[in-house]
């Protein structure tokens, strides 16, 4: 192979000292390159195609390790978090991809945050590609490709913490707006109601199996742990408001599924658990047919908004179980983030 300034060619040597063009691309497309490669490896096979370790070369190897590690096992990140980092690897290969994993400095980072904040206003989704840079030249540090994981430490941009509160009205308004338009959006509306009852993250809501569902109520694992950190489980007791809406949502028809019941409980309607993509596009015209007949002024809100509404209810009512709810050990964190009561009443000494 040889790697030029404007174009990438893959050749194989002959005895006679000649070369055989197998295949070539534009050097500045690096999507582009990773085909010629693939058409040249498929023709002579792999040990007649020289590998050149460049960044896009690193980023595959990761998600090869990533592949072959042993599910909780330090370092191994969940399924759904590959699939994302996947997509932001592609965006780190057409700037960083002809690039030797030595060769970037600090930078060559903040200047990827600014293109990236430039051209697409991303500048949050820039600094979490950032992130999965620096797992995969620590990966590279392991392996002895670099010396230095210079996207450690890298000042990103994050946006600020939602302050939405959501209260049982809202989420009460719009689980009636999904039921009277019926199909996906009424698994949407049960969906907010059943994250607000059991104060959970919207991937556990959205990834809610039938298997969780037993006869003392929802079983859940915390989705988000510190690395090394034990797994947390915890039981959410039956009410009658949280039973009538997991029966609900059991109830309705799947269409993809014909007689075989979708193992998730509020998946799409051919079965599936939503994508994070198909969720917000149905989520976003749900809140359109809410706010058109919102008896209240219509502020919008996310799924995983509905977790701290959740919290702050069961805080202004004095429940003492609210870490165990939330399935967080630090009840300083609870307090600090999910916490949104305006006003914290309290009672005087004696």
């Amino acid at each position: 192979m040889r790697a030029g300034k404007r174009v990438t060619v893959f050749y194989v040597k002959n005895p006679d000292n000649t070369n055989t063009e197998l295949s070539k691309a534009h050097t500045s497309n690096p999507q582009a390159v990773q085909i010629a490669r693939a058409k040249a490896i498929e023709v002579y096979g792999r040990e007649a195609v020289a590998v050149v370790e460049n960044v896009s070369w690193l980023v595959d190897q990761y998600f090869e390790w990533q592949a072959g590690q042993i599910a909780g096992t330090k370092g191994k990140k969940a399924a759904t978090t590959i699939r994302e980092n996947q997509r932001e690897g592609q965006n780190l290969k057409l700037f960083f991809g002809n690039m030797t994993p030595a060769s970037i400095q600090p930078h060559h980072c903040y200047a990827y945050i600014d293109e990236r904040t430039k051209a697409n206003g991303a500048a949050v989704k820039a600094g979490k590609e950032i992130s999965l840079l620096s797992a995969v030249l620590e990966y590279g540090r392991r392996k002895g490709k670099v010396r230095d994981n210079v996207a450690r430490g890298i000042e990103k941009p994050r946006n600020a913490p939602s302050q939405v509160l959501v209260t049982w009205q809202q989420v009460e308004h719009l689980s009636e707006t999904g039921k009277a338009a019926g199909g996906s959006y009424e698994i949407m509306g049960l969906a907010a109601v059943f994250a607000w009852l059991t104060v959970k993250r919207s991937n556990e809501v959205r990834n809610f199996t039938r298997k969780q569902v037993l006869p003392e109520g929802c079983m859940f694992t915390a989705s988000k742990r510190k690395s090394g950190e034990a797994s947390k489980s915890g039981l959410m007791e039956w009410s009658p408001l949280l039973k009538a809406c997991v029966d609900d949502a059991l109830a309705i028809k799947r269409w993809g599924t014909h007689s075989i019941p979708s193992r998730f409980v509020f998946g799409n309607l051919a079965g599936p658990a939503y994508t994070k993509g198909g969720w917000k596009a149905g989520w976003s015209k749900l809140h359109d047919r809410a706010e058109a007949t919102a008896p209240m002024p219509w502020v919008r809100f996310s799924l995983q908004d509905c977790r701290p509404g959740g919290i702050t209810e069961k805080q202004e009512r004095g429940d003492t179980d609210t870490s165990d709810a939330a399935l967080h050990a630090d009840g300083r964190m609870v307090a600090k983030v999910y916490d949104r009561r305006s006003v914290k009443k309290a009672k005087p000494a004696l």
